[in-house]
């Protein structure tokens, strides 16, 4: 239900910033995808994930891929919103939709179209 959503979606938020700030770091810098890694083995942030039902491990697996678009475009890192908001599409209740299968496409193509200029170069 939406009760249910916004519960979840507010508990994770302040509880991860929360933690983060116990951890010093702000939650208003961005975050990189290093920085990340470091993060989310942390016991109280991978608890707080894994309470809102994401698989820390298959999270860690899909790193690549949600920061894949920060780097491309040269940021410093991922806004703490945008990636509660990308954590919490991984949660195994939701369903994949149309629109994260075009997503996961159009990524793969781009992986693959900058792969193949790469060995082009070389």
């Amino acid at each position: 239900s939406v009760e249910k959503e916004s519960l979840a979606v507010t508990f994770m938020s302040s509880e991860m910033r929360h933690q983060l700030m116990k951890l010093g770091w702000s939650p208003e810098q961005p975050i990189s995808k290093s920085e990340f890694q470091r993060l989310v083995v942390e016991r109280p942030i991978a608890r707080i994930i894994h309470a809102v039902g994401v698989d820390v491990y298959v999270l860690c697996e899909m790193l690549d891929l949600i920061f894949e678009e920060v780097e491309r475009e040269g940021m410093l890192g991922m806004p703490f919103n945008m990636l509660m908001d990308n954590i919490l599409s991984l949660r195994g209740s939701n369903p994949a939709k149309v629109k994260d299968c075009l997503r996961q496409f159009k990524m793969f193509k781009i992986i693959l179209h900058e792969r193949h200029e790469n060995l082009m170069k070389s």
